[in-house]
């Protein structure tokens, strides 16, 4: 099951790409977050499960955990893919090195001949052993929302039969690094927010790979032992959004 939350109004917070460079990497906004995905439901990375010989340990690909965490930035508010959403408005703004959004300065874009690898790099995830769970999925994707807005998946418990598709259980855990480069300070509150989705009494899941509409993939991230600074106040204009209030009712940890 899919539902839509409508695009946020928070506006768009544009700065250069190079404001700082990067050959300075101040101590509040450069670092290392060791992190930990845990499963609430059975996970499938069909990509790369199914190629998998039966005795290989499973791991999950920086850029599923890239795109994952990219897409939070987006439904947050601090991304431009909202406006290609709308080809006919006219308030779309193509990020540029000159002017380019949180979401693009963080993960990186390529815009004709111009580009910018990002600020943010995230790594494999260790492999983990797994007894693997099979599944019967339908043949045919679940019909989607209707409307306008983002598509999201909330935190379901799946009831499918067993079959043939492989899926780490729930209640597993994978060990990945994010590295950071020179983030100002809402940079890396929107980072940290959309790596963790924890903030005061806020604790909410994130949806990974395949299934995401049948309850599968629901997982939270952790950071162990975190010395780096807390979320500052700058999350909190996209964290008042009616969307975000949305996301949340959909998200949160029962």
């Amino acid at each position: 099951m899919s539902e839509r939350i409508q695009f946020t109004a928070q506006a768009l917070s544009l700065k250069p790409c190079v404001a700082n460079g990067h050959d300075r990497r101040p101590r509040n906004g450069s670092g290392l977050w060791e992190c930990r995905l845990t499963t609430l439901t059975p996970l499938a990375i069909q990509a790369l499960f199914r190629n998998l010989r039966e005795q290989e340990k499973p791991f999950i690909p920086g850029s599923s955990l890239r795109g994952m965490m990219r897409n939070m930035v987006e439904v947050l508010g601090a991304g431009c893919a909202r406006f290609y959403e709308r080809p006919h408005d006219k308030s779309v703004t193509v990020c540029t090195r000159e002017a380019a959004c949180i979401s693009c300065r963080l993960f990186g874009f390529v815009e004709g001949e111009s580009g910018w690898s990002g600020k943010v790099r995230i790594e494999d995830s260790l492999p983990q052993s797994v007894a693997w769970e099979r599944y019967d999925f339908p043949s045919q994707r679940p019909a989607q929302a209707s409307g306008s807005g983002w598509i999201i998946f909330p935190f379901t418990r799946p009831r499918l039969a067993p079959g043939q598709v492989r899926c780490v259980p729930g209640k597993t855990s994978f060990l990945f690094r994010i590295v950071y480069t020179n983030l100002d300070p809402e940079e890396y509150s929107v980072l940290k927010f959309a790596v963790t989705l924890r903030r005061d009494t806020v604790q909410l899941c994130h949806t990974l790979g395949y299934g995401k509409s049948l309850g599968f993939g629901a997982c939270v991230v952790g950071i162990l032992n975190d010395s780096s600074p807390a979320i500052g106040p700058e999350i909190n204009p996209y964290l008042a959004q009616p969307a975000f209030q949305a996301l949340a009712t959909h998200r949160r940890m029962p």
